[in-house]
């Protein structure tokens, strides 16, 4: 059994598992397909927040892709996600060059999503199978801008304790890459990620106290933490909305490898003249 399956059975919810492994089984069929020999990568994700904790987030990498066959290779996966009809018809005329697709799924909320990565910008969709769906972007924040974000984050963040904690789990000196989540033109948070790659289970004070401190009554977490603590934190989420107040989110993968050192964009996604923006996530 490979190391990103475990990752999946790691997961909090028994019937979720089995959903999840089905889908990462649809997806290894299209890989066997478009003739990548590796095993689909994966992410999961846990949003916590002060009104609940999502645990049953997946994301899984879609590569394999060329320039003359993109669009039966869109279609295919459109297919798979059964995605409503208008947004079918909205991104068949989009994404099609220079682009790295991610196949995305939230069981706690019945969502799916697919993201499409361009240049500087990523483009993520989700929709749900009553035929709704919203357009999330992301975009590259420049090293240049690295001081502002923390300005931002300290405005964002309720108290100077949870700033420092977080900044524990990314340290801003190790910063390598941040995008903004955008929709309706309004910056909705940040991901951060870091040039190194830490074990859960090092982080574990500070993952803690956010939990204690942002949903104390919630002894799952712990639960799910024994089970994951030996993966890899990729990328944090930083986002504030008025219903929940701050929301942070903890991006893992098992183990430190980014999808950009297995899988060069250069290599699987074969645009020659140009390298498609290292947005992991």
């Amino acid at each position: 059994m490979n190391e990103h399956i475990n990752l999946i059975k790691s997961g909090s919810n028994g019937s979720t598992v089995g959903k999840v492994l089905d889908f990462y089984s649809s997806i290894e069929e299209m890989y066997a397909c478009w003739g990548v020999s590796y095993s689909p990568m994966v992410e999961s994700s846990v949003k916590i927040s002060s009104g609940s904790i999502s645990y049953n987030r997946y994301s899984i990498p879609i590569f394999g892709i060329n320039g003359t066959e993109i669009w039966q290779k869109k279609e295919k996966l459109l297919d798979l996600m059964a995605a409503p009809e208008e947004l079918y018809d909205l991104i068949k005329n989009r994404h099609n060059e220079n682009v790295r697709i991610i196949a995305g799924i939230n069981f706690d909320m019945n969502a799916k999503r697919v993201y499409f990565h361009e240049a500087n910008e990523g483009y993520g969709y989700e929709f749900d199978s009553n035929g709704n769906w919203v357009l999330k972007t992301y975009s590259l924040v420049t090293p240049d801008n690295y001081a502002q974000v923390i300005e931002d984050l300290k405005k964002l963040i309720p108290s100077p304790r949870i700033f420092d904690e977080i900044m524990k789990l990314i340290p801003p000196d190790d910063w390598n890459q941040i995008s903004t989540r955008n929709a309706s033109g309004l910056v909705l948070g940040y991901h951060i990620s870091t040039g190194s790659k830490i074990c859960l289970k090092a982080l574990e004070k500070s993952i803690f106290y956010l939990v204690s401190d942002l949903n104390p009554c919630s002894q799952d977490f712990f639960i799910w933490f024994e089970k994951n603590k030996n993966a890899y934190l990729h990328w944090l989420g930083i986002g504030y909305t008025e219903k929940t107040g701050l929301e942070v989110t903890l991006y893992l993968r098992c183990n430190e490898e980014s999808w950009d050192s297995r899988y060069p964009p250069l290599d699987l996604v074969t645009y020659l003249d140009k390298r498609v923006f290292n947005l992991d996530k």
